[in-house]
This record gives C-alpha cells, sequence and structure tokens, in this order.
C-alpha cells in the first residue's frame, strides 16, 4: 500500500513538472505504473527470492552480533574499571602492610620490647665467647 502511495506522490509530482493537470491522465500514469510493479514481482524467480531472503537473514544475524558485541564490550569495560579500582585499593593496602612491617621489625623497637616486656639484658663483655 505505501508504494502505492509514493507512486501516487511521484507521479503528482511529475505531473506538476510536466503540466499534466487531468485527474484522468494522472490515473492512467497511475495504472501504468502499477502494470510496471506486477510485470517486475512476476519476473522474480523463487532462486531469486530466496537468495535474497538468505542475505536479509544473514545482515539481520549480523546486526544482533554486533549490538551484542558491543552490550558484551560495555558490560567487560565497566567490569575492567571496577577490577583497576580494586588493583589501587590493593596496591594501597599492600604499602601500609609493608609500612606497618618494617616499623615492627624495626631493630630499636625489638630490643625494647626485649628489655621491657621480656626483661632480657645485653650480655657483659666477659660472658662473650668467640666460636671460630
Amino acid at each position: 500500500m505505501n508504494s502505492v502511495w509514493l507512486t501516487l506522490l511521484a507521479l503528482i509530482e511529475r505531473s506538476a513538472s510536466q503540466s499534466i493537470r487531468s485527474p484522468s491522465a494522472l490515473l492512467e500514469g497511475l495504472l501504468a505504473r502499477r502494470k510496471v510493479s506486477v510485470r517486475f514481482v512476476a519476473g522474480v524467480s523463487v532462486q531469486d527470492v530466496l537468495v535474497t531472503s538468505g542475505l536479509l537473514i544473514v545482515l539481520l544475524l549480523s546486526a544482533i552480533g554486533v549490538v551484542y558485541s558491543s552490550h558484551l564490550c560495555r558490560q567487560l569495560f565497566s567490569e575492567h574499571a571496577v577490577l583497576l579500582e580494586q588493583n589501587d585499593q590493593l596496591q594501597l593496602e599492600w604499602a601500609q602492610l609493608l609500612l606497618e612491617e618494617s616499623a615492627w621489625s624495626a631493630p630499636t623497637r625489638i630490643e625494647t620490647v626485649a628489655r621491657d616486656q621480656l626483661e632480657m639484658r645485653l650480655p657483659d663483655h666477659a660472658n662473650i665467647e668467640l666460636v671460630q
């Protein structure tokens, strides 16, 4: 039905440019156009219709594939951004833990804990023996 309206509009435009003003001439032109389109459809083979249908299906599947891959790409990009943020947080925590470890294992702190909590002391020079 849309093709009929498009044909009618095309004929109206052509008639305006060619100064054809009678409705009968317009109707004759429309009928002539209609016969051409019927002859065109009658000249199409089944093989042509099948090939065209197959190509249309391939085109639609390709379009769906593009939409799906686009969606998957955006989803993976979002997940990548979250993982990068987690990586930054873990790197910061690791740096803080290394700092804390170096503070806890400092020789002065170990000596202080050994002296105050365990009541240890350095040996006198007389009690030190060298082993060779």
